[in-house]
């Protein structure tokens, strides 16, 4: 019986021993020893030279900051809505931060001088703006997919080369190197006035998004031949552009004083192409036959067929050198802007579906909207035209005719806006279409106005003008208008 007392008793203090152990190893134990096992340590390191940093975080659970001024390290708690963690330091030294913790986002307010993430394995998305910020360190980085770097940051260089990001968005900065070979999953790539001379591009061949655009002007050359999953391609300034192994583009934007050709013949899914301020002096787009917005103002053309490009919304041929525009076939047509070339004729009665129309300074001498019912601002000064007659645009709600040789004009009756300076119309005409002018009722909250300048017209003294400001026109009989046409 004793024996079995001393064997009971001796477990009895055995198993207080343990709960004695144990409760010491958990008071001695740091607290932030449970948030990251320092061997697999997921960290931000940053360097400074200041009195003040700036960041934003998100993530999950809890994370430590090392400020590197000796003081004990913060603990902090992450959650998925980004949080500022301001900090002020005593003077202006050099200071090395250190995050650790299963960080997802980061923003940088540029006010350290590096930001190194090559450790970070749970980071996915970084960007760093403003301030004396000069480099960015991702190294081999296989969980950060997006990276944005804008507003003048000191950043001269920048490697991704063997990441794992898929967007790289750099707009206004000094980037003169940057490196994205070997980057494969690179899907989304801005690149935009930044100082850089040359790209290359050939092991991204995931691209479907790429804009190089204002960059050094001997940046002349953009090799694209590798990049066959483009849908989306903008750049500027380049001498020459072979986009023929970009089957998949949709979109292509180019412009630039220095490209004299553009052959788009291979791009058949193209949707919208820009192409302007360049001396082209012929464009095909007779394989075009899906597009639907096309820009080519102040180019070189003296032709323009778009025939065969009847799904045509969109259309800007401003400051080119055309005689002849025929839109007959583009039926689909909402915005038409061909000002400032050599234009005598123009017939718009098959567009139908006509919501602007821009042809100031041509030498037209007719115009018949009768079948624009649908047609809502009319831009047409600096022409020859004779007579004007609006009466079936039923939503026109603003013309701009000034400049022409006028002695008719039938407006209808939802108008706002009429500039017809410097025409031929006498005083009884213009009484006509003060006449036919709308009462114009302000509305609490909402904007109506009327505004009729008929100036440098042979009836301009002698009209009545009180007929319209009875109906609350604003009536300019002189030069003090100032058209933005």
């Amino acid at each position: 019986m004793k024996e079995k007392y001393l064997l009971t008793a001796n477990k009895l203090i055995a198993l207080i021993a343990l709960l004695l152990a144990v409760s010491f190893y958990s008071c001695d134990k740091n607290p932030a020893d449970d948030i990251i096992d320092e061997g697999d340590a997921s960290e931000i390191t940053m360097f400074l030279k200041g009195n003040y940093i700036n960041f934003s975080l998100a993530g999950v659970g809890d994370a430590t900051i090392d400020w590197g001024d000796g003081k004990q390290t913060e603990t902090i708690s992450l959650t998925s809505e980004s949080a500022n963690f301001p900090y002020n330091y005593p003077d202006n030294s050099d200071y090395k931060v250190i995050i650790r913790g299963n960080i997802k986002q980061m923003r940088s307010w540029g006010y350290e001088l590096s930001i190194d993430v090559s450790n970070c394995t749970t980071i996915e998305r970084l960007t760093v703006s403003w301030g004396p910020i000069e480099e960015v360190i991702v190294g081999k980085n296989q969980s950060l997919k997006s990276l944005g770097i804008y507003n003048w940051t000191q950043i001269k260089s920048l490697d991704i080369s063997g990441s794992a990001i898929d967007t790289l968005i750099c707009r206004r900065g000094e980037i003169t190197n940057l490196n994205v070979t070997g980057c494969v999953t690179l899907k989304h790539l801005e690149c935009i006035y930044q100082n850089i001379t040359t790209l290359d591009l050939s092991t991204n061949t995931a691209l479907t998004y790429l804009s190089v655009v204002n960059n050094n002007p001997k940046f002349e050359t953009l090799n694209v031949s590798a990049n066959t999953a483009l849908t989306y391609l903008s750049c500027s300034d380049v001498l020459s552009l072979n986009v023929s192994n970009n089957t998949k583009l949709t979109e292509l934007y180019v412009w630039g004083h220095q490209l004299t050709s553009l052959d788009v013949s291979k791009n058949t899914a193209l949707e919208i192409l820009h192409c302007y301020l360049a001396p082209l002096t012929d464009l095909d787009l007779s394989k075009n036959t899906a597009l639907k917005e096309l820009v080519c103002f102040e180019t070189q053309l003296t032709n323009l067929d778009i025939s065969k490009n009847t799904a045509l919304k969109k259309l800007e041929c401003e400051n080119n050198q055309l005689i002849n525009l025929d839109v007959s076939k583009n039926i689909a047509l909402e915005y038409l802007k061909c000002c400032d070339n050599q234009l005598t004729n123009l017939d718009v009665s098959a567009n139908t579906a006509l919501v602007e129309l821009w042809c100031r300074n041509n030498q037209l001498t007719n115009l018949d909207l009768s079948k624009n019912n649908a047609i809502k601002e009319l831009i047409c000064n600096k022409n020859q035209l004779t007579s004007l007659d609006l009466s079936r645009c039923n939503d026109l709600r603003c013309v701009i005719a000034y400049n022409n040789q006028l002695t008719k004009l039938v407006l209808n009756s939802k108008i706002s806006l009429v500039d017809i300076y410097t025409n031929k119309l006498s005083a009884e005409t213009l009484n006509v279409l003060f006449y036919g002018l709308r009462n114009i009722i302000s509305t609490p909250g909402a904007y109506d106005s009327g505004t009729l300048c008929i100036g440098n017209n042979p009836g301009t003294d002698d009209c009545d003008k009180s007929i319209a400001e009875n109906k609350n026109w604003t009536v300019f009989d002189d030069d003090t208008y100032w058209s933005v046409y």
